[in-house]
């Protein structure tokens, strides 16, 4: 084996032929996406694996998406990315590494990496195995045995025929086929023999010269019986070792569901703090955009009265400035007369002035800024309440395993543990495994305290305490590992596993398994059934493997039930087993016929019930006073029905009848139905018609009517030629109550014939005449003129495709010949006639025929002309004998 990595040497121990572990492992060492064997695999955290490179070609991005990863925030335009499982569709987020943030699959890369390397090591491309090195055919048989001193690999046949069955021959040693013998041979370097035993004191391969001589009074076996040893040890070994790396792979995505979920919750409270902040910022400034809209209102109102008021004086004092100005210019006048003369008019003005200016409102500078509108924002509430509100609580601490206080046992183990603030929690969990097996969890409790049982003893279990706070968060405790006590090989065995009461159907297998502390085939059991021994037979069925005992009731009917009971050394089980009573069968009246003199019952059972027949039980009811029905005491039977339906002749009409089903079990247990009451039909007579059918003569295309009255309302069948009408759209059957009616729409000539309206015992018939349409020309002939041996072609349109014509010539049948060539294509007809000469100019016609070959009267006809020099000649006799004397 050198050269072979210890991977490869282990698949070989496994598989001699690596062929085999090609094709059992070559589905799971294939990528979905390109189907060839993995090439650097990824590991998604569904646990799938993907090629690194197909990855790269599936892998999409998401724009205009707002991310948080890793503490850190990407912005809208940075591109998300997202890679969905090729096997189980699920969307797998990528973090800013991308890629590089999955791991690398090493544990299948060294797979295939190994794969290959023994598939170079035993030239895995010859598809013949080991052939016969005997064999004189073409191709030789492949070999089952190799022999170690012959060196050769012998087929079935000659094997046989060199080394027989009873007389072995001594020294030859027969292996496993190889497809090089010596390269198995292994020779002592002492002694040069091949080595074919193995000493178990010293640990090693020897000859038989060594065994004599160093190894005589060893302990030593034939090698193959150690290789068989040695392989099954080492194929428990490598299942273990397999069992480790699944246990590892589950850890590693358990892992990584962890990871991702502690990055879900943190992206979650990131985002949460940002959507708070961003309402309460949103919130604000709303209210500031209020604030400020309200206060620009009130300062353009106030602005804007006081600047009126403004413009109101300042006209004032510009009336009142101007008086002064006036009064003051002729206060400079020094001559008496001038001035008496302009001093009216000037008082007057000034007085003018006066009155109109208005008085000063002191109101008017009431409003001063210490007692305008102003805007009293306190804000340090709100600040301390976002100081208050807006902090990280911190997790509770996790649970903590006191295993001073823990109770360790063979089969269980009590585990106790403490919290700081037990309100802070809401229940618990403990997990627990051994290192090579899966994870296990107790049900979730509210106190600190779980018991876990049915545990293996002198076992090591790891056990983890998960604790869920009031807000969903779970923490989980360090993992402490307990191990179970040895069991105390001079205490008696106990029972673990309790037997449980089983109920089954009948002819089912009935199973009761228990299981003790010690090994099953170490303890002596003792089954029981009511008190009475029972032993294995062709009914019980007794097993023992590992510490599980096991009691199979085959085939169970009504007389296996009772207590059954399982005693190991000083303690018993104990179960109870009952026969299931088969569903008893149920009547669907919904689906019974009734008629005047028979009743069609039909029942249901359950499908998965195996049930030797049925018996139908009925009897006679009588309506009493209140509308009561007495049953009568006689029962009329019919016995073993083997359908779920039996029809009951002979009954009475108009009666009422009560009909019970009681089914019987192949295995013995039979159960009843409840009774229905069925009620036959009343007898009466059968219908007449009131209104027969009428024969109807038609025209083709048009449409016939039948009609028909029956004495009540009751089905009938359409018959024509008494066989059922053709499914045809254009036949209507249309009911009303009594009457019948059948309409057939665009009749054709093959619809004629006898229809009848069956009612049962009564029925009517009427005929139907299809008259064809009379056929006219569409296109009538045209005279025709021609030169003389030429063709003339007379052509017509009639109004039906299988109208038969026939051609005249003046008055005379035209038959087809060389001279005149008849044909028709649907509804033209076509007379040609090749060589004209003058006795053919005639009056042609073409006249219709019956279905029968009658002449119609229906005709057209033409005018055929021959144009020429004979015209001309004609015409010059014409005249000379006109000219000539009489």
């Amino acid at each position: 084996m050198a050269g072979v990595t210890n991977l490869q040497w282990v698949l070989s121990a496994l598989f001699p032929n690596p062929r085999v572990y090609m094709d059992v492992n070559q589905r799971g060492l294939i990528c979905p996406v390109c189907n060839d064997q993995f090439k650097s695999p990824l590991t998604l955290p569904c646990l799938h694996s993907v090629c690194r490179k197909c990855a790269e070609e599936i892998l999409v991005s998401r724009e205009n998406e707002k991310h948080v990863t890793s503490g850190r925030y990407t912005p809208v335009n940075e591109p998300r990315s997202v890679l969905k499982c090729p096997s189980c569709k699920k969307e797998v987020q990528l973090d800013s590494r991308g890629l590089d943030g999955l791991t690398e699959n090493f544990i299948l890369r060294n797979i295939i990496d190994s794969m290959k390397e023994a598939k170079e090591y035993s030239d895995l491309d010859d598809d013949l195995g080991v052939q016969c090195d005997v064999c004189q055919d073409e191709p030789a048989n492949l070999a089952i045995k190799t022999c170690v001193k012959c060196e050769l690999c012998y087929c079935e046949e000659c094997l046989n025929l060199t080394h027989p069955p009873g007389r072995p021959l001594t020294g030859h040693q027969l292996i496993a086929p190889t497809r090089d013998p010596k390269s198995n041979i292994v020779r002592c370097q002492d002694h040069n023999e091949i080595i074919s035993l193995y000493c178990e004191d010293d640990d090693t391969v020897v000859c038989p010269t060594c065994r004599a001589v160093s190894h005589k009074h060893h302990r030593v076996i034939p090698t193959d019986e150690k290789y068989r040893q040695m392989k099954a040890t080492l194929k428990d070994s490598v299942k273990s070792l397999v069992n480790v790396n699944s246990t590892y792979v589950q850890h590693i995505g358990q892992l990584r569901s962890v990871c991702d979920g502690i990055q879900g919750h943190f992206d979650r409270q990131e985002g949460s703090v940002k959507k708070e902040f961003t309402d309460v910022k949103a919130l604000v400034q709303q209210k500031e955009k209020d604030l400020l809209t309200t206060i620009e209102k009130e300062r353009r109102e106030k602005v804007e009265v006081r600047q009126q008021q403004i413009n109101h004086y300042r006209k004032t004092l510009e009336n009142t400035t101007a008086a002064v100005s006036f009064a003051q210019e002729a206060l400079r006048e020094r001559g008496q007369a001038s001035f008496l003369q302009k001093a009216h008019m000037i008082d007057k003005k000034v007085k003018s002035a006066l009155e109109s200016a208005p008085p000063i409102q002191d109101t008017e500078l009431t409003e001063m800024p210490d007692n305008l509108f102003e805007a009293n924002l306190d804000l340090s509430d709100i600040a301390s309440l976002i100081n208050h509100k807006a902090s990280l609580s911190k997790a509770p601490p996790p649970p903590e395993i006191r295993k001073s206080q823990c109770i360790v046992g063979e089969s269980s183990i009590s585990i106790r543990w403490h919290v700081p603030d037990p309100s802070l929690y809401k229940d618990y969990q403990v997990q627990y495994a051994t290192p090579h097996d899966v994870v296990r969890m107790t049900p979730r409790t509210s106190e600190n305290l779980s018991v876990i049982e049915s545990l293996s003893p002198g076992t090591t279990y790891t056990c983890t305490v998960r604790g869920w706070d009031r807000e969903g968060a779970v923490h989980c405790s360090r993992p402490v590992d307990f191990k179970t006590n040895e069991p105390d090989p001079n205490a008696p065995a106990t029972i673990t596993l309790y037997l449980t009461d089983m109920e089954v159907r009948g002819l089912a297998d009935a199973k009761f398994t228990c299981a003790t502390t010690k090994p099953a085939d170490k303890v002596q059991a003792k089954w029981s059934r009511d008190n009475s021994v029972i032993t294995s037979s062709s009914k019980y069925k007794m097993t023992a493997e590992d510490k599980t005992l096991t009691l199979t009731i085959l085939k169970v009917e009504s007389s296996d039930t009772g207590e059954y009971a399982c005693e190991v050394d000083d303690n018993k089980t104990c179960g109870q087993l009952t026969i299931k009573e088969p569903d008893a069968p149920a009547i669907n009246i919904q689906q019974c016929e009734v008629e005047e003199n028979a009743i069609i019952v039909r029942w249901s059972v359950p499908e998965d019930e195996q049930y030797d027949n049925f018996q139908l039980l009925y009897s006679k009811s009588f309506q009493s006073v209140g509308n009561r029905f007495l049953e009568s005491s006689i029962f009329k039977t019919v016995n073993n029905i083997k359908e779920t339906e039996c029809k009951v002749l002979g009954l009475s009409p108009d009666s009422h009848y009560r009909f019970y089903v009681r089914s019987s079990t192949v295995w013995g247990l039979s159960q009843r139905s409840t009774g229905v009451l069925l009620r036959t039909l009343k007898k009466v007579p059968p219908p007449s018609f009131f209104r027969q059918l009428l024969g109807l003569s038609v025209l083709e295309n048009e449409s016939a009517r039948f009609s028909c009255e029956l004495s009540r309302p009751v089905p009938v069948t359409w018959l024509k030629n008494d066989k059922p009408l053709p499914e045809d759209s254009r036949f209507q059957i249309e009911v009303d109550r009594r009457r019948h009616v059948l309409t057939i729409s665009e009749v054709k000539a093959d619809d004629a014939g006898e229809y009848t309206c069956d009612a049962g015992r009564s029925r009517s018939s009427a005929s139907l005449k299809v008259k064809a349409e009379p056929v006219t020309f569409v296109k009538p002939l045209q005279d025709v003129e021609v030169v003389r041996h030429g063709k003339a072609t007379l052509e017509c349109e009639v109004s039906r495709d299988d109208a038969k014509v026939r051609w005249l010539k003046s008055g005379m049948d035209v038959k087809q010949n060389i001279k005149h060539d008849l044909r028709h294509t649907g509804r033209h007809h076509q007379l040609t006639i090749n060589d004209v000469r003058l006795d053919d100019a005639a009056e042609y016609a073409c006249e219709v025929l019956h279905g029968s070959g009658v002449p119609s009267g229906v005709r057209c006809t033409a005018k055929l002309k021959i144009r020429g020099k004979h015209r001309r000649r004609l015409s010059r006799l014409s005249s000379r004998s006109q000219c000539s004397p009489s």
